[in-house]
């Protein structure tokens, strides 16, 4: 395990197969698995950018207790019962723009960050 900072992507990720494992926010452990599928260009051609081909919902919002928390949180506003329920949605809507997905933007965010 290292720190990922600094590390680019094209260095680990070079064959079609390889993998790693991200953690990300080791207090909330949101574990990743990122893999190489293909490369559908040449290797002297490969722009060497990442991008994105699918994935669905928006991504939890900060600090919100790893993937079980985030999942209690959303029962949580469920309840209509829940005196909290009203600051629970405040919370989980405070930046739901930015954390939409939407395939352009994200595939738009890794060329930006790669180039």
């Amino acid at each position: 395990m290292r720190d990922s900072k600094g590390v680019q992507l094209k260095k680990i990720l070079r064959n079609q197969g390889d993998k790693i494992f991200y953690t990300y926010d080791f207090g909330d452990n949101w574990d990743h698995v990122i893999w190489l599928e293909e490369s559908s260009l040449p290797d002297q051609e490969l722009p060497h950018l990442p991008i994105c081909i699918k994935g669905a919902e928006t991504c939890p919002a900060e600090d919100s207790a790893g993937v079980w928390g985030y999942y209690q949180k959303l029962e949580d506003i469920q309840d209509v019962n829940n005196p909290e329920r009203e600051e629970l949605h405040e919370w989980l809507m405070v930046d739901i723009a930015e954390r939409a997905y939407d395939l352009k933007i994200i595939n738009q965010r890794l060329i930006d960050l790669y180039s």
